[in-house]
């Protein structure tokens, strides 16, 4: 290899170097809070409300159950959330968040 590959080489790969460490510092770490809302007697509540918060942040998110009471909330940061059900404005229960 000439010396002015050898040169062109090794600064493609000091020029590189930088790019591959910093990226990782750059990732986040996400995950979802999901379930299945149900009524006293187990079965589904489709169409209930379902909101997280942070209240380290003051984040809020919603999802709406599906006809299986389903419901998922993605792309949430670390951190213990709240989670609020709500199926009319009559009838709401909260609970805290087990987890972090």
């Amino acid at each position: 290899m000439s010396r002015f590959a050898r040169t062109a080489f090794y600064t493609a790969a000091i020029s590189l170097l930088p790019a591959a460490t910093v990226t990782p510092l750059f990732a986040q770490a996400t995950g979802s809070i999901s379930g299945t809302v149900t009524d006293s007697t187990s079965s589904a509540v489709p169409g209930a409300k379902v909101t997280v918060t942070l209240p380290a942040t003051g984040l809020v998110r919603s999802s709406t159950t599906n006809d299986i009471g389903a419901y998922t909330v993605p792309l949430l940061g670390t951190g213990l959330y709240n989670v609020e059900v709500e199926l009319s404005k009559s009838r709401c229960a909260g609970y805290p968040s087990a987890g972090g």
